[in-house]
Protein backbone atom coordinates (compact mmCIF):
# COMPACT_ATOMS: atom_id res chain seq x y z
CA UNK A 1 0.00 0.00 0.00
CA UNK A 2 2.84 2.38 0.80
CA UNK A 3 4.42 1.74 -2.60
CA UNK A 4 1.20 2.59 -4.39
CA UNK A 5 0.88 5.80 -2.41
CA UNK A 6 4.50 6.78 -3.09
CA UNK A 7 4.09 6.01 -6.78
CA UNK A 8 0.94 8.12 -6.91
CA UNK A 9 2.67 10.96 -5.07
CA UNK A 10 5.65 10.91 -7.45
CA UNK A 11 3.43 10.79 -10.51
CA UNK A 12 1.20 13.65 -9.35
CA UNK A 13 4.28 15.76 -8.53
CA UNK A 14 5.62 15.08 -12.02
CA UNK A 15 2.31 16.12 -13.61
CA UNK A 16 2.19 19.34 -11.62
CA UNK A 17 5.75 20.20 -12.67
CA UNK A 18 4.90 19.56 -16.33
CA UNK A 19 1.80 21.75 -16.14
CA UNK A 20 3.73 24.55 -14.47
CA UNK A 21 6.42 24.35 -17.12
CA UNK A 22 3.90 24.58 -19.96
CA UNK A 23 2.23 27.62 -18.36
CA UNK A 24 5.62 29.31 -18.04
CA UNK A 25 6.44 28.49 -21.67
CA UNK A 26 3.13 29.87 -22.92
CA UNK A 27 3.53 32.95 -20.74
CA UNK A 28 7.00 33.62 -22.15
CA UNK A 29 5.69 33.17 -25.69
CA UNK A 30 2.89 35.68 -25.13
CA UNK A 31 5.26 38.19 -23.49
CA UNK A 32 7.55 37.90 -26.53
CA UNK A 33 4.56 38.57 -28.81
CA UNK A 34 3.64 41.62 -26.72
CA UNK A 35 7.17 42.96 -27.07
CA UNK A 36 7.19 42.25 -30.80
CA UNK A 37 3.88 44.08 -31.26
CA UNK A 38 4.67 46.93 -28.88
CA UNK A 39 3.71 49.61 -31.40
CA UNK A 40 0.41 48.01 -32.40
CA UNK A 41 -2.20 48.66 -29.68
CA UNK A 42 -4.72 46.16 -31.06
CA UNK A 43 -2.25 43.28 -31.04
CA UNK A 44 -0.78 44.37 -27.73
CA UNK A 45 -4.23 44.42 -26.16
CA UNK A 46 -5.06 41.02 -27.68
CA UNK A 47 -1.92 39.34 -26.32
CA UNK A 48 -2.26 41.18 -23.01
CA UNK A 49 -5.77 39.79 -22.64
CA UNK A 50 -4.47 36.27 -23.36
CA UNK A 51 -1.75 36.74 -20.72
CA UNK A 52 -4.30 37.87 -18.15
CA UNK A 53 -6.54 34.91 -18.88
CA UNK A 54 -3.63 32.44 -18.69
CA UNK A 55 -2.35 33.99 -15.49
CA UNK A 56 -5.69 34.08 -13.72
CA UNK A 57 -6.60 30.51 -14.72
CA UNK A 58 -3.27 29.18 -13.41
CA UNK A 59 -2.43 31.63 -10.59
CA UNK A 60 0.66 32.65 -12.55
CA UNK A 61 1.40 36.10 -11.18
CA UNK A 62 4.06 37.03 -13.72
CA UNK A 63 1.58 36.45 -16.57
CA UNK A 64 -1.05 38.52 -14.76
CA UNK A 65 1.32 41.45 -14.24
CA UNK A 66 2.63 41.28 -17.81
CA UNK A 67 -0.96 41.11 -19.09
CA UNK A 68 -2.01 44.18 -17.13
CA UNK A 69 1.10 46.00 -18.32
CA UNK A 70 0.41 45.11 -21.98
CA UNK A 71 -3.21 46.20 -21.67
CA UNK A 72 -2.15 49.45 -19.99
CA UNK A 73 0.53 50.17 -22.55
CA UNK A 74 -1.96 49.60 -25.37
CA UNK A 75 -4.31 52.09 -23.70
CA UNK A 76 -1.50 54.64 -23.38
CA UNK A 77 -0.71 54.35 -27.09
CA UNK A 78 -4.32 55.18 -27.89
CA UNK A 79 -4.20 58.12 -25.43
CA UNK A 80 -6.71 56.52 -23.06
CA UNK A 81 -4.97 57.61 -19.86
CA UNK A 82 -7.72 56.59 -17.41
CA UNK A 83 -7.63 52.99 -18.64
CA UNK A 84 -3.82 53.09 -18.70
CA UNK A 85 -3.68 54.09 -15.02
CA UNK A 86 -6.27 51.48 -14.03
CA UNK A 87 -4.29 48.64 -15.65
CA UNK A 88 -0.98 49.80 -14.17
CA UNK A 89 -2.54 50.05 -10.72
CA UNK A 90 -3.93 46.54 -11.17
CA UNK A 91 -0.44 45.27 -12.04
CA UNK A 92 0.99 46.87 -8.91
CA UNK A 93 -1.48 44.94 -6.75
CA UNK A 94 0.56 41.81 -7.49
CA UNK A 95 3.91 43.38 -6.58
CA UNK A 96 4.32 41.38 -3.36
CA UNK A 97 3.63 38.06 -5.07
CA UNK A 98 6.23 38.51 -7.80
CA UNK A 99 8.93 40.68 -6.28
CA UNK A 100 11.10 37.76 -5.11
CA UNK A 101 10.76 35.31 -7.99
CA UNK A 102 10.38 37.53 -11.04
CA UNK A 103 11.85 40.91 -10.12
CA UNK A 104 14.25 41.06 -13.04
CA UNK A 105 11.44 40.22 -15.46
CA UNK A 106 8.99 42.85 -14.28
CA UNK A 107 11.24 45.60 -12.88
CA UNK A 108 10.26 47.90 -15.77
CA UNK A 109 6.65 47.78 -14.58
CA UNK A 110 7.35 48.51 -10.93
Amino acid sequence: MKRVFLLFLCFSTYLCAQESSSVETESNRLVALCKKNGNNPDSLSFYGHKLLKLGKENNHYKAIVEGYFAQGYAASITKNQDVFITYLDSALLYKEEIIDDHFSDVARIM
